[in-house]
């Protein structure tokens, strides 16, 4: 005699099985993800931005969705601070008359700025999480994956894309004063989640300065270089 696997019931041949544990089950996604996986609580969204080292006490198997909402968010918050920027300069440009105003505000018009903003925010970011990873991996004691690296590391960019947003809208009044609070809030970020990743990995005290060294450097060469880069097809775009 057969059994169903899922409830344990006997089969009768030719008689349909509607196995009660089967209809138990979460429905499944098209994605391949549970109702239940991809369920937001706003209260830990909350938590990760008020304290985002409660990063750390993820579990990465159930909450991926929230490291994915933390690089969102900062990419977001950067690609929306370039844009109103961008507009708070044409609004400048097209209050002025004449020739030079005219050619001012068409030119920027023209800037990439947002665009370019959000790729350098792509680049930055994936090398900061696969350095710190790497390094972080490397000389600590406790071993992670990349992916699980990436969602805690990840949900604590959280703030850093809320720290942006009001950047942007204070762009619309105070350029400088939205660039010192995006100065901020990235120095904030990279010294809170570089802190953060020495103990996520269990980096030895005698190891860190390693680590914290060798990440260092190459995160600065990898942005020089992506800065440089963009630079130049800034400039290729306004020709």
């Amino acid at each position: 005699m057969a059994f169903c696997t899922q409830c344990g019931i006997a089969l009768e041949e030719g008689v349909q099985h509607d196995c009660p544990a089967a209809q138990n089950q979460p429905e499944v996604l098209q994605s391949g993800f549970s109702r239940q996986s991809i369920q937001i609580d706003k209260n830990a969204l909350l938590l990760l931005v008020k304290n985002p080292q409660a990063a750390l006490s993820l579990d990465p198997a159930k909450d991926k969705i929230y490291g994915i909402i933390g690089l969102g968010a900062s990419l977001l918050g950067f690609f929306l601070w370039g844009l109103m920027l961008k507009l708070k300069l044409i609004w400048a440009y097209d209050d002025q008359d004449g020739l030079l105003g005219d050619f001012l505000g068409n030119t920027v018009k023209k800037m990439p700025i947002a665009s370019h903003l959000l790729l350098l925010g792509i680049l930055s970011l994936a090398a900061f999480i696969v350095l710190l990873w790497f390094f972080g991996n490397g000389k600590g004691t406790a071993k992670r994956s990349l992916m699980d690296a990436a969602i805690y590391l990840g949900a604590m960019q959280l703030l850093s894309g809320a720290g942006f947003v009001v950047a942007g809208v204070v762009a619309l009044v105070w350029v400088p004063g939205s660039s010192v609070i995006v100065g901020i809030f990235l120095l904030l970020t990279l010294l809170m989640t570089t802190a953060a990743a020495l103990d996520l990995f269990a980096v030895p005290s005698d190891k860190r300065l390693v680590v914290l060294g060798g990440f260092a450097a190459v995160y600065a060469i990898v942005i020089l270089i992506s800065i440089n880069l963009l630079i130049k097809d800034f400039g290729n775009v306004l020709l």
